[in-house]
């Protein structure tokens, strides 16, 4: 049987020949639009034709990230199949022989031109006829001599002869990673986004500069006055599982939000090499926030196990430091460099140890520990020094003695170095109907939020926590009939009478 796709050494041979320009590649769509458009296809504007493609794009973005099995009827040379993890397509010039994907749902014709002529702002007409603009280019395209297609990103449609086949991008990307970094164009406010990183299973020094090079990064000026600078996301693919320190030593140095959540494992010495990391998101702010330069943290949610030594060194993060790009920004009166907003997040963690986690705690701002299935007195002792917000809502139960410790929590507020004075939470929702001994004692917090979910809300329960001092966010699907009145003092409590 003919092989749907060439082989690993032709397609590489292939995609070698064509960085070497001794082939010809043409764009047929992406998310930059078309480049080959004739000027005015079917009499609209070049600009609003792009448009209309960037429409096509992102629909099938969207049935690409819904995961629903998908047949796309847009195009005259094929049918193309979303199969659920893969594009795949047939047609008469395709050698698939392979079975067509089972699919749930059918996109026909109409419905990609009502979706592009919707994104686009264009009458349906006229996207029809920009649809069959793109059909006609498509196959003077597929009739010219060895031309390869970019079909969007989501696959390489190579022509020999009379054959054709649709390569996945993912493992054009496997075979010829360089190649397919080097080629990326990444659109301002983009960045490298998990999407761009399919099918990349490793990552060096080199390949993050190429990257980090590409992601764009601008300056925020106002009325002649600078406010920050907006720098787009780094998102490590989610095929890559480890990185070197090297590596690591690199990624650091991005100066915007670094997603590292794809990492399963990480050593003393890659934990070292991120400690530097001082990436800043830009938040213009609103009615009831500051605008500025926000410090981001650790997003480690991958990671299932911790050691003290590499905790240790996750701890040496300087919350404080201010990278030399950020301090020649002369900001505004109205814009700041904030730390008010950092997220560490060790979600993964399914256990650490007492000796880890008290380094781990040192990590002021928001800490995510959704993932522990158990919390005993000790973890509460180390854990209790931590300031700000602490997300546990894996826990399922706590002992009333680990209640007591978790109690004692030193005062906070949310950490807020810049004075702005807002309350952390201590968000234990996943406790499976605690006990109203439990409940009392975390009750006794201060200066923090209490996150708790209780099946019913009852008479006892409301007595007890009538006169507590802290805001309390309390879900419950049923309570008693006397817990409005109990409550009705409290400002953090709505029932519907």
């Amino acid at each position: 049987m003919k092989s749907a796709f060439p082989t690993p050494q032709a397609l590489a041979k292939y995609t070698k020949e064509s960085r070497l320009g001794l082939l010809p590649a043409i764009p047929v769509f992406s998310s930059k639009g078309i480049i080959a458009w004739n000027d005015r296809p079917f009499g609209i504007p070049t600009r609003v034709a792009q448009t209309f493609l960037d429409g096509l794009s992102m629909e099938l973005d969207r049935i690409e990230h819904g995961k629903v099995p998908t047949k796309i009827c847009w195009f005259s040379i094929m049918d193309l199949y979303w199969s659920g993890d893969r594009w795949v397509a047939y047609g008469k010039r395709f050698s698939n022989k392979n079975p067509k994907p089972v699919v749930s749902k059918t996109e026909t014709l109409r419905d990609g031109v009502r979706s592009a002529s919707d994104y686009s702002g264009i009458t349906l007409k006229s996207a029809r006829g920009l649809m069959d603009a793109f059909n006609s280019l498509v196959e003077k395209a597929v009739n010219a001599s060895s031309s390869k297609l970019d079909f969007g990103g989501r696959g390489i449609l190579l022509i020999n002869g009379q054959d054709l086949s649709l390569v996945p991008q993912s493992q054009v990307v496997e075979i010829d990673p360089l190649g397919y970094i080097k080629g990326l164009k990444l659109k301002s406010g983009e960045g490298f986004s998990r999407s761009r990183g399919e099918g990349i299973t490793s990552l060096t020094p080199e390949l993050c500069k190429i990257l980090m090079g590409k992601i764009g990064s601008r300056l925020i000026k106002r009325n002649g006055a600078f406010f920050g600078r907006e720098t787009d996301q780094f998102i490590v693919p989610k095929g890559v599982k480890i990185l070197d320190c090297k590596t690591l030593n690199t990624l650091a140095q991005h100066r915007g939000p670094l997603d590292l959540s794809a990492l399963k494992s990480i050593d003393s010495d890659g934990a070292k090499a991120l400690s530097a990391y001082a990436g800043y998101l830009y938040d213009r702010g609103g009615q009831w926030s500051r605008e500025g330069m926000f410090r981001m943290g650790y997003s480690l949610s991958g990671l299932s196990k911790l050691s003290e030594n590499e905790a240790f060194e996750l701890s040496q993060f300087d919350e404080n430091a201010v990278p030399s790009w950020l301090k020649e920004i002369e900001l505004d009166f109205f814009s700041d460099i904030l730390a008010s907003r950092m997220v560490h997040d060790f979600s993964g963690l399914k256990e650490i140890s007492p000796e880890a986690l008290s380094h781990i705690a040192r990590l002021n701002g928001i800490l995510k520990l959704d993932g522990l299935r158990e919390l005993n007195e000790d973890h509460a002792k180390v854990l209790k020094v931590h300031k700000g917000e602490v997300s546990l809502q894996g826990l399922k139960t706590i002992t009333p003695e680990t209640a007591k410790i978790l109690s004692n929590m030193k005062k906070c507020g949310e950490y807020h170095p810049e004075g702005n004075y807002n309350m952390a939470c201590l968000d234990l929702r996943g406790l499976e109907n605690p006990d109203i001994g439990i409940i009392v004692e975390l009750s006794k917090l201060k200066d923090r939020v209490l996150i708790l979910t209780v099946k019913r809300l009852t008479a006892e329960i409301a007595e007890a926590i009538k006169s507590v001092k802290i805001p309390l966010d309390f879900n419950y699907s049923e309570y008693d009939d006397r817990v409005p009145k109990i409550l009705e003092k409290r400002r953090d409590f709505e029932f519907d009478i």
